[in-house]
């Protein structure tokens, strides 16, 4: 657990992990320790991530936040595509 000064470091360090796998791991488990102001952007690095699979297993993260974005409809079909 991280002081929350360090949150947005940890997010942009997050975003140059070259494995999607261990990027996807560690953006699912950053979602629950982000303010919603660091959310949205860590979301959108999802979509970074090329394999379906991976992209899935980090959005398992931000479920019970997803709520608190504000996403267009076009990422709502991705994020239930990719889910499903």
């Amino acid at each position: 657990h991280l002081p929350a000064e360090l949150l947005p470091e940890a997010l942009s360090v997050t975003r140059e992990i070259k494995d999607e796998s261990s990027r996807a791991n560690a953006l699912r488990g950053l979602a629950q320790h982000l303010p919603t102001e660091l959310l949205q952007g860590a979301l959108e690095s999802i979509w970074s991530l090329n394999e379906n699979y991976f992209r899935s297993n980090a959005l398992q993260g931000f479920l019970p936040y997803l709520e608190k974005l504000s996403i267009p409809f076009s990422k709502w079909r991705k994020i239930l595509d990719d889910l499903a």
